[in-house]
């Protein structure tokens, strides 16, 4: 008879004494499955890489020696620097770098190995692409740089759109996140063993000890009957 109802209550000091009492078995639960989430990322997942472009953006095509930019030119290619990122996502012009590198990924995989996003806030625009081939990354991210400027020139003829950081192909994979991977894993393997604790006893329905009794049926007992 499981310990954990008392009148109908759940009994959390119980419930904490039985994971106490499966501690051990906790954590080697909590070991093995870290151990397989790390020999799965290490074994089973393959290296990727990040190429990485910039381009800067304003709303001006040209700003004089003389000129002063104003805090309202800044938001202003701030909020243009949204837009733009909204375009290069778009089917239009990621089809357009999928037939530029041959057709070997869709717009929709390109969209999805492609990140756009802007630098501490600034006019800055970052582009990355994560690949499993460092040429490939490469590939994609180059297009991406190269083509924007004149794509979002096309549509915004006031703005200024220029290449400050070219694409080089990465040297090296970035890291998998094994660590992180382990410790997730570990805290999976804790909590999929507690709700297996927890849920064994709750089934359970055979009597272990007299206060088992006592508990459940708010009883008073008298002696016990040993076999």
């Amino acid at each position: 008879m499981n310990s954990f109802k008392n009148n109908d209550y759940i009994d959390l000091l119980e419930i904490a004494k039985s994971l106490w009492a499966y501690k051990f078995m906790l954590i080697a639960l909590a070991v093995v499955v870290a151990i397989l989430a790390v020999v799965r990322v290490e074994f089973f997942t393959k290296d990727q890489y990040v190429a990485t472009g910039m381009l800067y953006v304003s709303n001006k095509q040209e700003v004089e020696e003389d000129e002063k930019v104003s805090q309202q030119d800044i938001n202003t290619a701030k909020s243009m620097s949204a837009t733009y990122r909204e375009i290069l996502k778009t089917r239009a012009f990621l089809g357009e770098i999928s037939e530029e590198i041959g057709g070997k990924y869709s717009w929709s995989k390109i969209k999805s190995m492609t990140s756009i996003y802007a630098v501490n806030n600034t006019e800055l625009m970052e582009v990355s692409v994560v690949a499993n081939s460092p040429h490939d990354a490469y590939l994609i991210a180059d297009s991406i740089v190269k083509n924007a400027p004149e794509k979002l020139g096309s549509i915004f003829e006031n703005g200024l759109i220029k290449i400050v950081d070219d694409v080089v192909v990465p040297s090296k994979p970035i890291g998998k996140g094994t660590a992180k991977q382990g410790v997730m894993g570990a805290i999976l393997g804790l909590v999929l063993g507690m709700a297996i604790v927890v849920v064994v006893n709750l089934f359970d329905t055979k009597v272990h000890k007299a206060e088992d009794v006592a508990k459940r049926y708010s009883v008073s007992i008298l002696g016990e009957i040993y076999q």
